[in-house]
């Protein structure tokens, strides 16, 4: 017999700020870890946390789960300036999945590894996924980069 656990989250206020960092993200097909810790960054609210003084220097939050972290970075008055972000062995989208068949026919992924850094002030974001890949006996490391192209 199978339990569902179903937790309701607050609602998610979108924002100029929160809005590039999602649209960046654009994570809408990976797995369930990624998109609840990045949710859980873009709505955190610096400001209503204990250790909140106004320090001008900005606040460093790490959001984890077992084979998921985000390390956030807000300014004073709370906007989300920059992440580092890795999850291991994670849904992948069907994009990735379609280029490693299309690359490495037969071969299984063993092992996966996400990670995005974003960064606000240069409007900038990096997508990777390394795969560990196994056929036989034999493993070969891919890496994929946002536009789906190989390292």
């Amino acid at each position: 017999m199978r339990s569902f656990a179903q937790i309701n989250l607050s609602e998610v206020k979108i924002i100029a700020s929160t809005y590039k960092y999602l649209n960046e993200a654009g994570n809408r097909e990976m797995g369930q870890p990624v998109r609840m810790l990045e949710y859980y960054a873009v709505s955190y609210d610096v400001k209503k946390s204990a250790f909140y003084d106004g320090n001008p220097d900005g606040y460093y939050i790490s959001f984890s789960l077992p084979d998921a972290e985000i390390l956030a970075v807000y300014d004073k008055d709370g906007k989300l300036l920059r992440t580092s972000e890795k999850f291991s062995n994670t849904k992948m989208p069907v994009m990735v999945k379609d280029q490693m068949g299309l690359l490495a026919p037969g071969w299984h992924v063993v092992k996966d590894e996400y990670k995005f850094h974003y960064n606000d002030r240069e409007g900038a974001a990096d997508k990777t996924f390394d795969l560990l890949l196994k056929k036989g006996g034999k493993r070969i490391k891919v890496k994929f980069t946002a536009n789906w192209e190989v390292i």
